[in-house]
């Protein structure tokens, strides 16, 4: 099994004192039985330029990784891994970031479009529902332009927005109904297929009150109607408790929907293991 998507304390997100480090990380994986996992932690480009981020300290985190690389060797794959945030918004800065450090594994996500800081932290009771269906928009948008940049290995959990959405009442705002979802992402997960990147599949929303996975399976049946193949899976743990939390559930789902390979990237190469 693979956790594709785990966050250590040095992820801004975290309060210091409440994360867990690469090596706890990794010892948790191995107690539950996963042979492979990455640690991603945030680097939300705009966000820590303009000062609403900590900075990302890299080089602890790439020391760490890499001890804990050779600490279980043989018993767990570990990648080193980036989740980058609004990569689009700084094309330069981030290019620059990637190029000066040797990561095998980075999530592209868009956790804010430009004019918010995050969907989890916009101030939703002071925007009328117009504003808010203009987000969505706006967020459609970028992930295409993600998708074009490319400077990726796997689009990370295109309906985030959902989770803050229905937190703070609006989900009447949402796309109601299969086919109205289906025609928000259509053009999406088509341009996504086209660029022969896998979607993840991210398990956080099981425990988070959403109650499936983003993207949730009408949307992962309909990518694999449209011929995608390739997946990724994580939980999005950002503390040991969620370490690999409901993966095993998700990959028998997954297989009983017709997928039947993961995608990894140890060195940097993408290969397919057996789902």
């Amino acid at each position: 099994m693979q956790d594709l998507h785990m966050h250590s304390q040095y992820s801004g997100d975290i309060a210091p004192g409440e994360g867990a480090s690469v090596d706890e990380l990794c010892a948790r994986a191995v107690e539950r039985g996963f042979s492979t996992v990455a640690v991603t932690d945030h680097f939300d480009i705009d966000g820590i330029y303009e000062g609403y981020f900590p900075p990302l300290d890299f080089e602890g985190v790439r020391r760490d990784v890499f001890a804990a690389k050779e600490k279980y060797a043989g018993k767990l794959t570990l990648l080193y891994g980036l989740e980058l945030g609004q990569g689009p918004h700084m094309k330069a800065q981030a290019e620059e970031t990637l190029a000066r450090y040797d990561f095998e594994y980075v999530i592209g996500s868009v956790h804010a479009v430009r004019g918010i800081i995050d969907f989890a932290s916009t101030a939703y009771d002071q925007m009328t529902d117009g504003q808010l269906r203009g987000l969505l928009d706006q967020y459609i948008e970028e992930l295409f332009e993600l998708i074009e940049w490319g400077h990726f290995s796997t689009l990370a959990h295109i309906t985030y927005p959902y989770r803050y959405f229905r937190k703070h009442n609006r989900a009447y705002l949402l796309p109601q109904g299969r086919e109205a979802e289906l025609a928000m992402f259509d053009g999406v997960l088509r341009a996504l297929i086209a660029s022969d990147k896998p979607l993840e599949v991210n398990t956080s929303g099981l425990r988070q009150g959403m109650g499936c996975p983003l993207p949730d399976y009408d949307l992962l049946a309909y990518y694999f109607e449209l011929g995608g193949r390739k997946l990724t899976i994580g939980s999005d743990a950002h503390f040991l408790r969620d370490v690999g939390a409901s993966i095993p559930e998700v990959c028998e789902k997954l297989r009983g929907m017709g997928f039947t390979t993961l995608s990894t990237f140890e060195g940097g190469r993408e290969t397919l293991l057996t789902l």
